[in-house]
C-alpha cells in the first residue's frame, strides 16, 4: 500500500510539473484579406499587433498591416549649432512650457517599485522649475530627463545638439532634504536610440558647497567631464537620477551651455501672472441613461454629483428608442421621460448634449439612420419648452475601430466619416444646434510604421483629418487619454496642435481624460520580407506566423517553445505547415493602463494633472475645459482611496 501511494504521489507530482512546464497556447487573431485589401499575403512587409492583458486572459488584436517596409530609424544623424549671442545658450528657464528652445520635451522615468513624476512647479520663493517628485527604492530606479532635440520629428528630420562651441554645462538646483544625491547623465544620438545614458558624476561634485541643499545653488559641469564615448556634436539629452532610497523632490532651473566660465546665467526671478482669468467649462460623458431614467432617485443622484463636482456640461447617451422599420442608427426620443429629466438638469445649471456613437456610423449605409436621429433631436427641441431642450448634439464615432482602418482603406473610412459630419452640420446649423464630436489625439500624427505624415484629401483640400473635423463642427472633445501633463506623450503635447488650429477657426476644444479601467498592453511591431517556416527548425526567437486556411487566415504570436503546440493544432485543421509565413519582431512596447487612465492612480493625481495641463493649455482661446470619461468611472474614482507610496 505504501509503495502504491508513493507511486501515485510521484505520478501526481510529475504530472503537475509537466502541466506547469507546458508552454501556453500561442496567441492568435483572425485576419481577412478583404479588410486589408491584401490579396497576396506574401506582400506583407510590416504590421502591428497588440497583446491586451485583459482580466480573464490575454488577447491578441491586429492594429495595422502594410505592404511597405517601415522607415529606417538608423538614418544619418544630423545636428545643429544653436544661434546665440553672448557667452551662453539658455536651453530653458523651466518657468513654463512643455518644450525647451531646442524643441526638447522633459518627463520622468521609473522602474517599479520606484516611482517618479515630473512637472513645472513653483517653490516657496515663487520660482518655477523642472520638478521631480520621487520615491526611490532599492530594487528600482527613477529620475527625470530632458531632450536636446524634438523627439516627435521623424528620424530624418531630427537635429541633435552640437555642443562643440561650448566648454561647460550649467544649471541651478535645489532639493528638499538638504543632502540629496543626484547623478547627472547625458546621452548622444547613439545612446538615445539604445534608451540609455552615460554617467557624468553626482551634482554635488560640481557645487561649491559639495552637496545639494534646500536652497538654490549653481551647478557648473565642464564638458571635459563628459565621457569620451559621448559624441558632443550629437548630444540628445540630460538625465537627473536620485541615488538614495526614499521620497524626495529636486528642482532644476536655468539650464544653459556656456563658452567660458564667465559670465553665467543668474537665477531667474519668480514667475507672476500665470493665474487663469477665463472661466472654463467642465464636461462629463454619461452612457447609462436608460438606467438613470428608470428612477427619480438616480436622476437626483446624478444632478447632485454634477453640481458637487462643478460640471457644467454633460454628453448624455440617447436611450434606445428604435421604431419598427427604422433605418440602422436611428434613435427616437421618449418625450415623456426626457422632458422632466432635462428640465431638472438645465435648471440645475447643467447643459445637456444628446450623445450617440458607433464605429460603423462612418460607413455610408449607416448615414441615413444617423441623420434621422439628428432630425429627431432637432424636432424634440422645437416642440419642447426651452428648459426641456438639449443644448446640442454630440457624436462619438470612431472609424479607426473598423477592421482594416490602418491599411489601404483608411482614406475611404475617413472620407465616409467626414461626409457624415458634413451632412449633420447641414442640419444643425439652420436650427442653431450646437454640434460636437469626439476625436482621438492622433488624427494629425504620422503613420506609426512608416513615420510619414498621412494627410487626408477632402473636398479638394489636403490636411490632417483632425483639421477637417474641426472645420465641420462647432466643438470637439479630444480623447487625450494620458495621465501625465508634461512630456512628448503627455496631455499637453497631445492636445496643443488641435487647440492651436481650433483657435484660428474660432472653435472650442474639450480635453478628455479617462477614469475607467484600461488593461495593460504590449504593442508588437513586425517587419521584413516573409520567410517560410522550415518544418524541422523554427526561428530561435519569437516571431509572427501567418497560417492560411481553406477559407480564412490567422496570425499567431509564437515563441520557439510554443511551435510544437501550434504546429500540431494547425496540422489537425488540415493546414499545410510548409505554407506558413513568418516575420521577425521589430520592437515591443509596453503600454501600462495607468499611463492612459487614472482608475488606479486616484482622484488626487487626476486633479493635479488637470491643474498642470490647464496652466499650459489655458493660453489657447479654443480651450473650453476638461471632459471626464465617464460618469460611472469618475464616481468609482472619487470613492476609491488614493494610492499611498509603498
Amino acid at each position: 500500500m505504501r509503495v502504491q501511494v508513493s507511486f501515485l504521489l510521484v505520478s501526481v507530482i510529475v504530472s503537475t510539473i509537466l502541466a506547469q512546464e507546458k508552454p501556453p497556447t500561442p496567441l492568435s487573431t483572425p485576419v481577412s484579406s478583404d479588410d486589408w485589401e491584401i490579396p497576396d499575403w506574401t506582400a506583407i512587409r510590416s504590421g502591428q499587433l497588440s497583446i491586451v492583458h485583459a482580466r480573464k486572459d490575454d488577447e491578441l488584436h491586429l492594429y495595422a498591416l502594410g505592404t511597405s517596409l517601415p522607415s529606417d530609424s538608423q538614418a544619418t544623424v544630423s545636428s545643429r549649432r544653436p544661434e546665440f549671442s553672448g557667452n551662453c545658450f539658455q536651453v530653458s528657464t523651466f518657468d513654463f512650457g512643455n518644450t525647451n528652445r531646442l524643441g526638447g520635451y522633459f518627463n520622468a522615468f521609473q522602474k517599479e517599485p520606484s516611482s517618479a513624476r515630473a512637472s513645472l512647479q513653483a517653490g516657496p520663493d515663487g520660482r518655477r522649475g523642472l520638478t521631480l517628485d520621487f520615491l526611490k527604492t532599492a530594487s528600482g530606479f527613477c529620475g527625470v530627463w530632458t531632450h536636446l532635440f524634438d523627439v516627435k520629428l521623424s528620424a530624418e528630420q531630427r537635429r541633435y545638439f552640437d555642443a562643440t562651441p561650448f566648454s561647460l554645462l550649467t544649471f541651478w538646483i535645489r532639493g528638499r532634504t538638504g543632502n540629496d544625491r543626484i547623478l547627472i547623465k547625458a546621452s548622444d544620438a547613439r545612446w538615445e536610440r539604445l534608451g540609455d545614458a552615460q554617467a557624468i558624476g553626482e551634482a554635488a561634485a560640481f557645487l561649491a558647497h559639495g552637496k545639494v541643499s534646500s536652497g538654490w545653488q549653481r551647478v557648473v559641469v565642464p564638458l571635459s567631464r563628459f565621457p569620451q564615448r559621448l559624441n558632443r556634436r550629437e548630444l540628445a539629452g540630460l538625465v537627473f537620477e536620485p541615488l538614495d532610497n526614499g521620497t524626495g523632490q529636486i528642482q532644476i532651473k536655468d539650464l544653459a551651455f556656456c563658452s567660458t566660465p564667465s559670465p553665467l546665467p543668474e537665477l531667474s526671478p519668480p514667475v507672476t501672472g500665470l493665474t487663469d482669468s477665463k472661466p472654463l467649462q467642465k464636461a462629463l460623458w454619461v452612457w447609462n441613461t436608460a438606467e438613470i431614467l428608470a428612477t427619480q432617485e438616480l436622476q437626483q443622484d446624478l444632478l447632485r454629483f454634477l453640481q458637487g463636482q462643478g460640471f457644467t456640461r454633460i454628453f448624455l447617451q440617447l436611450p434606445e428608442g428604435k421604431i419598427s422599420g427604422g433605418a440602422p442608427g436611428e434613435i427616437t426620443l421618449d418625450r415623456e421621460k426626457l422632458r422632466p429629466f432635462l428640465a431638472r438638469l438645465n435648471r440645475g445649471g447643467v447643459a445637456v448634449s444628446a450623445l450617440d456613437g458607433f464605429k460603423d456610423y462612418a460607413l455610408p449605409e449607416w448615414h441615413d439612420g444617423v441623420l434621422r436621429t439628428v432630425e429627431n433631436v432637432i424636432r424634440y427641441n422645437r416642440e419642447s419648452e426651452p428648459a426641456e431642450r438639449f443644448s446640442g448634439i454630440h457624436y462619438d464615432v470612431e472609424p479607426y475601430l473598423i477592421k482594416g482602418f490602418a491599411g489601404p482603406r483608411r482614406s475611404a473610412f475617413l472620407r465616409g466619416y467626414l461626409e457624415l459630419l458634413e451632412k449633420i452640420s447641414g442640419k444643425t446649423k439652420p436650427s442653431q444646434t450646437l454640434f460636437g464630436v469626439d476625436i482621438p489625439f492622433w488624427y494629425d500624427a504620422p503613420d506609426e510604421l512608416s513615420g510619414k505624415p498621412i494627410p487626408m484629401m477632402f473636398r479638394g483640400v489636403s490636411k490632417p483629418a483632425s483639421e477637417h473635423v474641426i472645420d465641420l463642427v462647432d466643438e470637439v472633445a479630444i480623447m487625450d487619454y494620458r495621465t501625465a501633463a508634461y512630456g512628448a506623450g503627455g496631455v499637453i503635447a497631445m492636445a496643443q496642435d488641435e487647440l492651436a488650429y481650433a483657435s484660428k477657426q474660432g472653435k472650442l476644444v474639450f480635453v478628455g481624460l479617462e477614469t475607467t479601467e484600461l488593461p495593460d498592453e504590449e504593442l508588437v511591431e513586425f517587419s521584413g520580407l516573409p520567410s517560410r517556416v522550415v518544418t524541422d527548425k523554427f526561428p530561435s526567437s519569437r516571431v509572427v506566423v501567418l497560417a492560411r486556411g481553406k477559407s480564412a487566415a490567422s496570425l499567431h504570436l509564437v515563441s520557439p517553445s510554443q511551435w510544437p503546440t501550434l504546429r500540431g493544432e494547425l496540422e489537425s485543421l488540415g493546414v499545410d505547415v510548409a505554407s506558413l509565413l513568418w516575420w521577425p519582431i521589430r520592437s515591443t512596447t509596453v503600454v501600462p493602463g495607468h499611463n492612459l487612465s487614472f482608475s488606479s492612480l486616484g482622484a488626487d493625481q487626476m486633479h493635479q494633472t488637470m491643474a498642470e495641463a490647464q496652466s499650459e493649455l489655458g493660453r489657447f482661446s479654443s480651450f473650453a475645459g476638461f471632459a471626464v470619461h465617464d460618469y460611472l468611472g469618475y464616481r468609482r474614482l472619487l470613492k476609491s482611496p488614493s494610492p499611498t507610496p509603498q
